[in-house]
């Protein structure tokens, strides 16, 4: 397998700056392990928030979307 379509973070760290976290989702992407990211167990507009304000990815496209099951 050369890549993954989807690679997600499960829930908030808070121990690790989101900077970090970023970055690292967005050199896995660069580097083309991955075609997109996401984030489970956590709300949409957190994650969009943080991705909108980070100096890394700062203009680059996101599109938030929550999905629940039941």
């Amino acid at each position: 397998m050369d890549y993954v379509d989807l690679l997600q973070i499960h829930r908030w760290d808070y121990t690790t700056p989101i900077e970090e976290t970023l970055e690292a989702l967005d050199e896995v992407v660069k580097a083309g392990k991955a075609r997109y990211i996401g984030a489970s167990s956590m709300h949409a507009r957190q994650f969009a928030r943080r991705w909108r304000s980070s100096s890394r990815t700062a203009g680059r496209a996101s599109s938030p979307c929550r999905i629940t099951t039941t």
